[in-house]
């Protein structure tokens, strides 16, 4: 998304236009169809569209290199590898979940109980128990 190459196809529409209405707003509607205003309101927002999308694609971007580089993901695949091998040669040691008396609550288990493999000596790195 090039936010640059909208705004440069636009921006000679636009200064031809003179002053028009924001788009979308009463004065904008009052406008006939074919009036250069109008037209001119409805590219000066596909221009900030435009740029919404760049300023969106570029902090995904940002925030994909942080997740990238915020855990050793070959560490963490091993680990899920071993508490999925752990629980298919331990069917009881499933974790339960048991409710509250308060709604959207959930009680976990102990943090050694059975039911977690703490107790069996696992344990991953990036499991943490939230306390809220």
């Amino acid at each position: 998304m090039s936010w640059f190459s909208v705004h440069g196809w636009v921006a000679p529409y636009l200064d031809t236009a003179g002053p028009y209405p924001m788009i979308g707003t009463p004065e904008w509607a009052a406008l006939p169809d074919g009036d250069r205003r109008k037209w001119a309101a409805a590219l000066d927002a596909a221009r900030h569209w435009a740029l919404r999308l760049e300023c969106n694609q570029e902090a995904r971007a940002e925030a994909a290199k942080a997740v990238a580089g915020g855990a050793d993901w070959s560490q963490v695949a091993r680990e899920m590898q071993q508490l999925a091998d752990f629980r298919s040669a331990n069917p009881w040691a499933k974790r339960v979940v048991e409710q509250t008396d308060i709604p959207g609550r959930a009680v976990e288990s102990e943090p050694n109980s059975p039911s977690n493999g703490a107790a069996h000596g696992f344990q991953p790195s990036w499991a943490k128990r939230v306390v809220s």
